[in-house]
Formats: structure tokens, sequence, C-alpha cells
């Protein structure tokens, strides 16, 4: 049976009147109250499906917004081999990292010797350097290759292990 629908209250009514019973408003067309696209229960399916679509695509925003601005750690590995020198025994080792990127790591000699460990650009300018068997280091990549560099009186093995986190934008 057809019945037709108040715009103000939401009343239905199938009497055949042309106002709606409980607050006198004149009612809509005629419609089948329990069709899912009329009537307050139609209304109110089509609204939450909006809901949830709204949701949907915030949170697909939100998921893409955080994969280009989040930092992702990376890991990178190093040996340093030393070989006979006029210094001595050393090893130099370029590594590329992302300008913008926070580069930390930690390193150490196989036979637990001191080393003279240094990380600097490729223009000389020291950001880290440390007489010790071992350490660790963060800076900010500033420039894009590094060098890694180990002197030592005798040949001497390190490894370099650590992260370097940039945004992947």
């Amino acid at each position: 049976m057809a019945a037709r629908v108040c715009g103000r209250c939401g009343q239905t009514s199938s009497t055949g009147l042309p106002n709606c019973p409980k607050c006198g408003a004149p009612l809509g067309p005629e419609t089948d109250p329990l069709s899912p696209s009329t009537g307050t229960r139609g209304r109110a399916r089509d609204s939450a499906a909006r809901f949830l679509a709204f949701i949907a695509v915030v949170l697909i925003v939100v998921g893409i917004v955080i994969l280009f601005t989040v930092p992702f750690p990376r890991p990178y590995a190093l040996t340093l081999a030393e070989q006979p020198q006029n210094v001595g025994w050393t090893d130099v080792v370029n590594q590329t990292f992302p300008v913008g990127s926070t580069v930390s790591g930690s390193w150490h000699t196989w036979s637990g010797a001191k080393v003279q460990f240094t990380v600097q650009t490729l223009s000389g300018d020291t950001v880290y350097a440390e007489l010790a068997p071992s350490g660790s280091f963060s800076f900010l990549a500033q420039h894009a290759v590094y060098q890694f560099t180990t002197v030592s009186s005798g040949a001497q093995n390190t490894s370099v292990n650590g992260t370097f986190s940039s945004p992947v934008f």
C-alpha cells in the first residue's frame, strides 16, 4: 500500500488526505514506505552510505599523507678493510644518503683494536671522528655522499651498521 511522507515531521500517512495528520503540513508524493530509496528509511540508508564513503576517503587521504611525509628507516652496512698506505693502514668507502635524511649507525673493529674512524663530506668537512675500537654516530645528511674512513697502525677490518630515515618525497 502506498503512503505519503510528511516533509516536516517524517510521519507517513495512507489516509489519502492532503495534509499530515500529526503536524498539518502538506504531504509529499505517494511512496512505498518499505522501499530502500524512498521515505525516511531510505534516506537514513543513503545518509549512512554517504557517511561511510566520506570516512573511506578521509582514511585514504590520511594514508597517502603518512606514506609521503613520515620517514621510514632503511638499513645500510659497510665493511672497511684496511690496506697499507703511506700514512699507515687505511680504507675509504663512499656511501650515498638522501639529502635531509637522518643517518645513524654504530661501528666496531673485528679485533677490538683502536682505529681512527671518521665520517666526512667529499669536501672534507668532518661530521664524526673517534679513535676507539667502536662507537656510534648520528647526523643529518646535508650532502649526498659521505666518506667513511679508518686509519690504524696495522691491518684492521671495521664493520659499520646503521639506518637512514627520510620521507619518500
